[in-house]
């Protein structure tokens, strides 16, 4: 498809325009709560590193308890 130069500035300054409005930045990984989150429920059995060996969520609320 062919675009001529008017379609080429205007999506350009669209572009342009977009970049200078984002807010959201993204989260930093390393500090992030949900990192921690995610590594204490790999710990505690309750996400499973793989499919096998998967505790059920009622086993893995009687761990967390016991």
């Amino acid at each position: 498809m062919t675009c001529d130069t008017t379609f080429q500035r205007r999506l350009a300054s669209l572009r342009k325009i977009a970049k200078e409005t984002e807010e959201d930045e993204g989260v930093e990984w390393d500090t992030s709560g949900a990192k921690a989150f995610l590594k204490d429920c790999f710990e505690d059995g309750v996400t499973p590193l793989s499919h096998r060996g998967t505790l059920t969520p009622l086993e893995a609320a009687q761990k967390n308890l016991g």
